[in-house]
């Protein structure tokens, strides 16, 4: 952020507030987020995604991020899913990146709630940001793939359940990151007296996100984020997410704009059309139609790039995470992207 200044979040409960719905100052720069450049690091072998990345190989995992932090991207980040792919495990994978790289900032994009308790998720969040010297951002997420959650017998809730144990989560989370001895009665999740130390470097705490695809989520993110993360946002849905976003921090008389609201999606740029068409043509998914593919895609030469980039960011969002598609056999994209499109924003 470019300068310092004051922004309301919730806390659900300091120390001397448990039970309440309380807000605290905090030096998060409302309304003063710049644009932010990251990226999805692979970490899945055979993703649709990132089809270059063909074997799970944390060598290749960490050489990634460090170009990408030696390029000048903010961040980098991984998802968390359980199968069907041959896949790392985020939180180890973090675990490692830290102690590899000094300035880029790492997150979960998202980890799935339901996977882990929230009070150990606290826990793992505060040693991370340890082992990184204050650079772990926490993005939390609902949970969407049964299959995964069938194959490692983890109970799949419907959504409304899910949605519920996100919001007591995220509320359990930030008490514990910020209270002496933590205590939460939730209709899914208690503690008594959990204690989290070290607190986080990161004063107060550090960050906590909340991504996914779906409405409803907003309410938790109004309520409870600093950050907001839409999968694969294509124009038009951000024109309508944002102004729901908007009004749900006007009832709650939050401050909008201390929101961190960012993209994920496919970054394919290439020096001129040829370079283009040949890397769609190599790279697009056949198990997904055209449309969500392209819909959502930065894609094209340095300047179509930065055209929909500023499409997004007419609309407020600053922060922009990429996955590149040949990036495990080609970083020729990554340096393209760092040397022609970031400079015009930062």
């Amino acid at each position: 952020m470019s300068r310092l200044s004051i922004c309301l979040i919730p806390t659900d409960g300091c120390q001397q507030q448990h039970g309440s719905n309380k807000w605290i100052l905090v030096p998060h720069g409302a309304g003063l987020f710049k644009e932010k450049f990251g990226i999805l690091v692979p970490t899945a072998a055979g993703s649709i995604f990132i089809p270059s990345y063909r074997n799970a190989d944390f060598k290749k995992t960490a050489h990634i991020t460090q170009s990408a932090e030696g390029l000048g991207y903010h961040s980098a980040w991984i998802s968390d899913h359980l199968m069907p792919y041959s896949i790392f495990d985020p939180w180890t994978a973090i675990s490692g990146l830290a102690v590899l790289t000094s300035q880029i900032t790492l997150g979960t994009l998202v980890s799935c709630n339901l996977f882990r308790h929230p009070s150990i998720v606290a826990k793992m969040s505060t040693t991370i940001d340890h082992m990184s010297g204050g650079r772990f951002v926490l993005g939390l997420g609902a949970g969407w793939l049964e299959a995964e959650f069938r194959g490692y017998g983890i109970p799949f809730p419907k959504y409304s359940e899910r949605l519920g144990r996100l919001s007591e989560a995220s509320k359990l989370i930030r008490r514990m990151w910020l209270d002496e001895k933590a205590t939460f009665e939730g209709t899914y999740y208690q503690v008594k007296e959990a204690v989290c130390n070290p607190k986080a470097i990161q004063k107060p705490t550090l960050p906590l996100w909340i991504g996914g695809r779906g409405e409803k989520l907003l309410r938790i993110v109004a309520a409870e984020a600093d950050g907001y993360n839409l999968n694969e946002g294509t124009i038009d849905e951000f024109k309508v997410r944002l102004p729901k976003l908007r009004q749900l921090c006007k009832e709650m008389k939050r401050e909008y704009d201390s929101i961190e609201k960012s993209w994920l999606g496919t970054v394919l740029i290439g020096e001129n059309s040829d370079q283009v068409r040949s890397k769609l043509k190599k790279y697009q998914p056949t198990a997904i139609s055209a449309e969500r593919y392209l819909g959502p895609a930065v894609m094209g030469t340095p300047n179509e790039c930065l055209r929909k980039i500023e499409q997004y960011k007419e609309l407020g969002v600053t922060h922009f995470i990429g996955w590149f598609p040949e990036i495990a056999e080609d970083e020729s994209g990554l340096k393209l992207f760092a040397r022609e499109v970031m400079p015009s924003f930062n």
